[in-house]
């Protein structure tokens, strides 16, 4: 019988899993407000498996521990607790306490789920008499058992976050080294979990947050939850805020799986804290090809026509009598915009009556480019510190300066934004960010209605506003007997409602940023049967028909039930859904315009989150496969022994396989149209009638063809098709006297060009150090290559090479002459070793060439001489693995 005045712990019907293996499982528990402390003294626990309900206790006493077992149930368990809480305690279940069903494996085992029940206990067993008549005796000290707490064992959970280079499952990886230095201007945080020791246990979600030196949080990415119905191992998150170089930060990395364990590197408590500290480095990043242009950005090219309009107009204002040199200089910049506007095809005032910023890729460069160009987007409400993508155009060989304008419909009126270009690879690695100089404002002429895919209605006609009201869930409530109400706010609702009202005329769409006549008619032929009766008959403004027509769009468009994207200059950004949408004819104009009438309540937060999430601006996943096909023509005009097949000298000249040239693959595909001339003499060949006659043969994929004279030119069927593994042989003369064959061979050819991929890079990091290098120098002699390599190396799946060289010192003999070049520089500057012996080269950085040149004679003639060279120096190495191959 158990003891009337203790009473069960109270304990959770389940709890969070754990990590089997050398971690306890910590069970928690309270006391009722019937017990205290001080009534009992030990806990006992019941564990039992499941799916079976057999124990698992294992049933061997450890007496050292005061852990007795021998009965099923551990008894003498001292229970802890919880610091800084009134009424809760944990008891530690170890590996050691359990064994499998069988008894053949002692400890938690990775995927079992456990039932646990815990009694407390108001005596101790002390050994005197055996456990099971212990129990018996002193069953009035114990309380009833707890009711169950179901958990879960789940093994290790192991991921890698290659951007940080951290892999748990490397036995050398080490979370405690400081400040490690990392490549990046933005952050892209993919990776992956191996569960292999317990796969059962899903990846429930997981969450980032970024930390400045002095930990305040610049960035959390909230609960992104993960799929657990496709990839559920995969985790990808780009971090907004921009790196700054040579800053240090810190980030936590918190996950949770389905059954609750949580794991990762962040700060548990006040006495530990994981989290990773890194300094960031732009040393080694790619910039991107390009630059972005708005009108009031300007180009290069444009330089030469603003500086010659500055000289013009500054000379004639600065000799007018009233004019200023800031005048002249407002002036200068209204004609650069000009020239800006001619280059992007808009101006400002066109931008605020459209509610959009015009942004164009430019290059000085007209060589053709592959690969991900990223337009990204900050604004004045967080300080140009967030960034975030708008637009991915993917580029296979195109001149940047012929990509399409992209227009950002989602800007808010009133507010600065910036913009920035930066190249992603193919591997998610971001290169920097290279941002507009100025930031631009829009200021909007009118009121907008967003939709998806860029679809813009501009409310230009009699859009008014006759309230506009925050919506909050109060009650009044009059109390019985009470002079005053009372006022009960019952929800969190907050939200905006007001009317939208409008003219519909299609003259409000003077851009056609809503519709235009092909999405009217859906056909060309509809659309130029229109414009010709319109012409005919004169009509222009009164057009009724496509009035009427161009309505129902408009209609279609607000009835739609989607969201859309309010925006307007007096009330800013709101996302709303319209409902309660009337029309009205004007009778005046006997009805060829009507007015709309509708209800806006905002639905959600007007956030880049949410622009994207409800369609109004789409980022494109960045590409991975760059290549392109084309068809060029052929020739081959050569000596080619008898025998040879043709299609692989074809090859030979066209197809560059996996070799790098200029940063691009050319891999040939079919070979088609081919025609075939012999420039020599006729042969002596033999026909199928075994005929000597004069003519030539070969033999197409072992098919004989003999071309007879005067006939010297043979045309393949344009529709066959061959590639490298087809073979065209032509043959010699019937006697055996001719082995070389002039031909001329003209074909069409298939050509796939990809951006050259050697291996594909995992991770990278960057290395600092000081190294030095002596060694006896002839005049001429690079040294620059001599460090370079002695850092290089390139093997399966590593590879290291040198990023930079900076700060040198040469000791050399006095009067030795060097060229040193760095990366600004075009060409190698001179410098001399002074009497001393030593030159310092301190202030040169990302040096690129370093020469020994010879002695400099009294005359300051160089003099060929070979010299002793001691070179200390600094250097950053970039090491880093590559993926290896499935």
């Amino acid at each position: 019988m158990s003891s009337y005045t203790i009473y069960p712990p109270i304990v959770d019907s389940y709890m969070s899993a754990f990590k089997a293996g050398n971690t306890p499982c910590r069970v928690y528990f309270s006391l009722s407000k019937f017990n205290s402390s001080s009534d009992f003294t030990s806990v006992h626990i019941s564990i039992v498996k499941q799916s079976t309900g057999k124990n698992v206790v294992k049933l061997v006493d450890d007496a050292s521990n005061n852990r007795y077992r021998a009965t099923g149930i551990i008894i003498n368990v001292k229970p802890t607790k919880v610091k800084d809480e009134d009424n809760l305690y944990y008891v530690d279940i170890t590996d050691d306490d359990l064994s499998s069903v069988s008894g053949s494996y002692a400890g938690w085992i990775p995927g079992w789920i456990y039932k646990i029940q815990l009694r407390l206990s108001a005596k101790d067993y002390d050994g005197t008499i055996g456990q099971a008549a212990w129990l018996n005796n002193n069953a009035s000290s114990f309380s009833e058992w707890s009711t169950v707490c179901i958990v879960k064992a789940t093994g290790r959970i192991d991921y890698e976050i290659p951007i940080l280079n951290i892999d748990t499952r490397d036995e050398n990886y080490n979370s405690d080294v400081e400040s490690q230095l990392i490549y990046a201007s933005t952050l892209v945080l993919s990776g992956h979990f191996y569960r292999e020791v317990d796969p059962s246990e899903l990846i429930h979600s997981y969450q980032f947050i970024l930390y400045d030196e002095d930990d305040t949080i610049l960035e959390d990415s909230g609960e992104i939850y993960a799929n657990q119905y496709q990839d559920n191992d995969s985790f990808n998150y780009t971090m907004k805020t921009q790196l700054e170089n040579s800053e240090t930060y810190k980030i936590s990395f918190k996950f949770t799986t389905i059954n609750k364990y949580t794991d990762g590197f962040y700060r548990w408590d006040d006495e530990v804290d994981d989290r990773y500290t890194f300094i960031c480095s732009e040393v080694i990043l790619d910039k991107p090809p390009c630059r972005l242009l708005t009108i009031e950005n300007d180009a290069t090219t444009t330089y030469t026509a603003t500086t010659e309009i500055h000289k013009h107009n500054t000379s004639v204002l600065h000799d007018s009598p009233g004019w200023t040199s800031s005048e002249a200089d407002s002036t200068v910049g209204t004609q650069s915009a000009h020239v800006m506007a001619d280059i992007i095809g808009t101006s400002l005032y066109k931008e605020e009556d459209e509610g959009r910023v015009a942004i164009k890729f430019y290059s000085d460069s007209d060589n053709p480019y592959s690969g991900n160009l990223c337009i990204r987007r900050s604004d004045s409400k967080t300080n140009f510190t967030v960034w975030d993508d708008v637009f991915i155009y993917i580029a296979k060989e195109e001149v940047i300066s012929d990509i399409p304008i992209y227009y950002d419909y989602t800007i808010e009126s009133g507010v600065w934004y910036k913009y920035g270009v930066q190249i992603i690879d193919r591997d998610g690695y971001r290169g920097q960010l290279e941002t507009i100089s100025n930031p631009v404002i829009r200021n909007f002429n009118y009121s907008f209605l967003l939709g998806k895919d860029n679809q813009q209605l501009k409310l230009t006609f009699d859009n008014t506003m006759n309230s506009f009201k925050y919506q909050v869930a109060d009650s009044r409530i009059d109390p019985i007997g009470s002079k005053y109400t009372n006022i009960q706010r019952n929800a969190n609702n907050y939200y905006r409602v007001f009317p939208i009202n409008g003219l519909i005329s299609f003259n409000m769409d003077e851009s056609l940023l809503f519709c235009n006549k092909m999405a009217v008619y859906s056909y060309e032929d509809v659309v130029e049967l229109y414009t010709q009766y319109n012409k005919d008959n004169n009509i222009s403004q009164y057009d009724y028909i496509y009035e009427r027509d161009f309505r129902e769009k408009v209609l279609e468009f607000l009835q739609d039930g989607e969201f859309k994207l309010f925006k307007s200059p007096t009330e800013g950004n709101i996302i709303v859904r319209l409902m309660d949408i009337n029309c009205t004819p004007n009778q005046s104009l006997s009805r060829m315009i009507y007015s709309f009438t509708s209800n806006a309540y905002e639905v959600d937060k007007a956030t880049m989150e949410n622009y994207l999430k409800y369609g109004f601006y789409e980022v494109a996943e960045p590409g991975t496969d760059f290549s392109t096909y084309s068809t060029r023509l052929g020739q081959l005009s050569m000596d080619l022994p008898t025998g040879t097949n043709v299609f692989q000298k074809i090859y030979e000249k066209y197809d560059s396989g996996e070799k790098n040239l200029a940063g691009y693959t050319k891999k040939i595909g079919n070979i088609h149209h081919i025609k075939i001339t012999f420039d020599d003499k006729p042969l002596r060949v033999k026909n199928s009638g075994d005929e000597i006659v004069v003519g030539n043969n070969f033999i197409i994929n072992g098919t004989l063809v003999t071309v007879y004279d005067p006939v010297r030119m043979y045309e393949f069927d344009g529709r066959l098709e061959y590639t490298t593994s087809d073979s065209l042989a032509i043959l010699g003369d019937s006697e055996g006297l001719v082995n070389t064959v002039h031909v001329t061979i003209d074909f069409l050819y298939e050509i796939k060009s990809d951006l050259y991929q050697g291996k594909r890079i995992q991770s990278r990091q960057v290395k600092e150090g000081v190294g030095q290098l002596f060694e006896e120098c002839q005049p001429g002699e690079n040294l620059f290559n001599e460090i370079y390599y002695k850092y290089y190396s390139d093997w399966e799946y590593i590879f290291q090479y040198l990023t930079t060289l900076t700060s040198i010192e040469i000791e050399a003999d006095p009067a030795a002459v060097f060229g040193v070049r760095d990366d600004s520089e075009s060409q190698a500057q001179q410098h001399v070793v002074g009497a001393t012996g030593q030159l310092r080269l301190y202030n040169i950085e990302d040096i690129k060439e370093l020469r020994y040149l010879g002695i400099q004679d009294s005359n300051g003639n160089l003099v060929n001489s070979k010299t002793d060279v001691l070179i200390n120096y600094c250097y950053a190495l970039t090491k880093g693995t590559y993926k290896q191959e499935e």
